[in-house]
Parts: structure tokens; sequence; C-alpha cells
């Protein structure tokens, strides 16, 4: 059993005095949770980050790929159509005489008239 309460004792104010004493414990407790908790957020964010980062890496080798195909494939279709056009030309002599041309448009070779 307790012994009789110190002179001078005021139960509400061992109270108080607790309560402020054990104020700045749980201050410190709440900011720590609070850290923990912003550490595994911020892991988390990191974590999504880096597989973003890693998503578009690879969808810009896919993209420089398909550039490279596209330019393969546009300077193969330029060559194919400047052999086209160079054999489908007469050669200097095969015709007999060798006449002015237009320089293109939509009606193709048009014989020039001289005056």
């Amino acid at each position: 059993m307790p012994g009789p309460p110190p002179p001078g004792f005021h139960p509400g104010q061992y109270d108080r005095e607790r309560d402020a004493f054990m104020s700045h414990f749980a201050k410190f407790y709440d900011a720590l949770l609070d850290s923990t908790q912003l550490r595994a957020d911020l892991a988390t964010k990191i974590h999504k980050a880096n597989e973003l980062v890693g998503a578009h890496q690879i969808e810009l080798r896919k993209v420089e790929n398909l550039r490279q195909q596209y330019e393969a494939a546009l300077a193969d279709l330029k060559a194919r159509t400047d052999k086209t056009l160079n054999a489908s030309e007469p050669k200097t002599g095969e015709r007999g005489s060798s006449r002015p041309r237009s320089s293109g448009g939509p009606a193709g070779d048009v014989e020039m008239k001289s005056s």
C-alpha cells in the first residue's frame, strides 16, 4: 500500500507535469513515424520512376529502330525509282535524233517545236 502523499502534493499538478514531460516523447514518436512513412513513400516513387525510365528507354529504342527502317526503305525506294527512270530514258543515238525534252510535268515527255 502506498504511503501518504508528500507535503505540497496536488494530484492535478502531477498529471499536468507528467503529460508535459511525455508530450515531448509523443512528438518525437509522431515525427519518427512520419519519417518512416515518408521514406517508404519515397522508395515506392523512386521504384516507379525507375520503371518508367526503363519503359521510356525501350520505347525510344523502338522509335529509333523504326526511324532507321523508314530511312532504309526510303533510300531503297529512291534507288529503285532512279534505276527505273534511268532505264526508261532513251540513250544517246538510240532513237536516231535527240530532241529537246520538257522539264517534266503531267504530260511526260513533250516534243518541243522549234520556230
